[in-house]
């Protein structure tokens, strides 16, 4: 795997190379931004260290240039000779996976951060690895005869059965006497049709496939038993082919696989290193609140918050003291919100809170209440206590002109999380 590296200084090129071949990956350099833009259109590297000051362009042009290409771009991290907070933060919600300092500490971070993005990396790819595998399966479970475990049976123009496999006897949770010569309505079966005032599989969708002569897929009911539950079931029906006036029926119990889908989308919405929810989740709901909010004309409050020199905890203690750092942070945050308040991670060290019904400065009292927490949480971390503080800004929905506007709502309590910080950070900020 090749990691592009994008630095135009040549000597600093050279030796950042050198460490990415010591971690164990093939390098390519290039030394400015025009250049790797032809490049990244034609190869797709395992990730890139970009220089955040190029020749002919930032980093931030380069990867807004993709953005607005709408063409994906790698993962990449940036290094910069300047620690710039500000920068920090509009590269981190660029996507940005790391950000790393050119200081004196500059290559022993670098095979660190190297290292940790690769398992990111890995990890997210797994991650699609077993969504692709589910939603196979789901392919797979909607063809007819896939596999035996489906309960089949084989009826007549009347109804009859004719004949059923084991499967559909556990299904329907009688044994083969009770089935075999029945017809569909005799089996007394205690069907919820989704799509018919019926109750019976009698009316839909096995009489639907007498009558229509066509195949019928992917036609949802529930089944329940008396001593077995409740199931979902997925039915196909088709004539066969090559016997007049007999047809099939599969009976998929897709229960599990409902439950696995529910598993995916939670895993969809959470970031999986602090278990709040992701950007995408948080954005998403945040507008959902915002419009409800609009119509019942109700308050509601959002609270932006970003961990005090966390960086420098980085630098000192190791990404791995870092990352406990965000899970220990993140759980103070769940374990003192209420239960309706929704908390996210927007983005390297910087949190999302969103507080519905609620005016900031309500919020301000919730906040002060975990700041309080917070600043008597200690970590431990091999031989280290670790001591951490955050800073935080503070927006209620009232205060923007274009109810609608979610991002105008979030730079507001951004602008006021900075204000914060130039204040000497450890505080929270309403105006």
């Amino acid at each position: 795997m090749k990691i592009l590296i994008l630095e135009d200084n040549e000597g600093l090129a050279l030796l950042i190379s050198e460490v990415v071949q010591d971690c164990g990956y093939k390098s390519h350099c290039i030394t400015n931004g025009n250049e790797a833009t032809k490049w990244l259109l034609e190869n797709s590297p395992f990730f890139i260290i970009m220089d955040y000051s190029l020749p002919d362009m930032t980093a931030k042009q380069l990867v807004t240039q993709f953005k607005e290409m709408k063409i994906p771009l790698p993962p990449f991290m940036i290094s910069t000779g300047q620690g710039d907070e500000k920068t920090a933060v509009e590269m981190m919600k660029l996507g940005a996976i790391d950000y790393i300092i050119k200081d004196r500490h500059f290559f022993e971070v670098l095979p660190l951060s190297i290292h940790r993005i690769a398992r990111e990396i890995e990890n997210e790819r797994q991650k699609l690895i077993a969504q692709e595998k589910l939603l196979e399966s789901e392919r797979r479970f909607q063809k007819l005869f896939n596999t035996m475990n489906e309960g089949v049976i084989l009826f007549d123009e009347n109804t009859q059965i004719l004949e059923a496999n084991t499967a559909v006897q556990t299904i329907f949770g009688k044994n083969k006497s009770e089935i075999i010569g029945k017809k569909i309505s005799e089996l007394s079966l205690n069907v919820i049709n989704l799509d018919s005032e019926s109750n019976t599989l009698y009316t839909c969708p096995l009489l639907l496939v007498i009558r229509e002569k066509k195949q019928i897929n992917n036609y949802i009911i529930g089944l329940r038993r008396d001593n077995s539950g409740f199931s979902w079931l997925n039915v196909n029906t088709s004539p066969l082919t090559d016997e007049t006036g007999t047809y099939i029926a599969t009976f998929m119990d897709i229960t599990q696989r409902e439950e696995q889908l529910k598993k995916l989308q939670e895993l969809s919405t959470t970031d999986q290193l602090t278990e709040l929810h992701n950007r995408r989740y948080i954005l998403e709901t945040t507008k959902n609140i915002q419009n409800s909010s609009r119509r019942e004309n109700k308050t509601f409050s959002i609270a932006m918050l970003d961990i005090d020199h966390f960086k420098k905890l980085n630098d000192k203690y190791g990404h791995l003291a870092g990352d406990e750092v965000l899970k220990k942070f993140s759980q103070t945050i769940r374990e003192n919100l209420r239960s309706y308040d929704i908390a996210g991670r927007f983005g390297g060290e910087e949190f999302i809170i969103i507080l519905p019904n609620t005016a900031k400065e309500e919020a301000a009292e919730i906040l002060a209440r975990i700041l309080s927490t917070i600043r008597k949480t200690t970590i431990c971390y091999k031989n280290s206590k670790i001591m951490m503080t955050f800073t935080c800004g503070i927006a209620e929905s009232s205060e923007i002109e274009n109810k609608e506007d979610t991002e105008q709502l979030i730079e507001l309590a951004d602008i006021r999380l900075y204000k914060g910080k130039s204040l000497g950070r450890d505080n929270i900020q309403l105006i």
